[in-house]
Parts: C-alpha cells; sequence; structure tokens
C-alpha cells in the first residue's frame, strides 16, 4: 500500500525564520499574514545577516499578493 507523503505544515509552524518557507502559500490571508510577519522581522533585524533572506521572501511574498490581486 502506498500512502501519499504528509502535506506541509502551515506557515504558523515555520519556526526556523532564517530560511524560506517550504510551502507555496496562496490564501490571500496567508499572504497579508506573512507579509506582516516579514516586516516586522526585517524592522527587528536591521543591520543583521539574515536580514538579505527576509528582505528576499518579502520580495517574492509581494509579487505573489500583487499577482493575486491581478487575477481577481
Amino acid at each position: 500500500m502506498h500512502l501519499p507523503p504528509p502535506e506541509l505544515p502551515s506557515p504558523a509552524f515555520h519556526f526556523n525564520k532564517k530560511v524560506p518557507m517550504r510551502s507555496v502559500t496562496t490564501a490571500p490571508e496567508d499572504l497579508q499574514l506573512r507579509r506582516t510577519q516579514l516586516e516586522a522581522q526585517i524592522a527587528k533585524k536591521q543591520g543583521n545577516a539574515s536580514l538579505r533572506a527576509l528582505m528576499q521572501e518579502l520580495v517574492e511574498v509581494k509579487a505573489r499578493i500583487d499577482a493575486q490581486e491581478k487575477e481577481s
């Protein structure tokens, strides 16, 4: 019997903020929440080495939000 792989956890369980999320979040509410979280983390980490990774993820989340808004 072959079982499918388990689903990835929601962004709420993304504890290691130094790496991007593995799952592709598509719900607009999830993306807005993640955008707010990223902006808060960036504000705290000014001058930190992980700032570039957070900025890159923020750019990607904003692009996905914009793409969803254009589809609507």
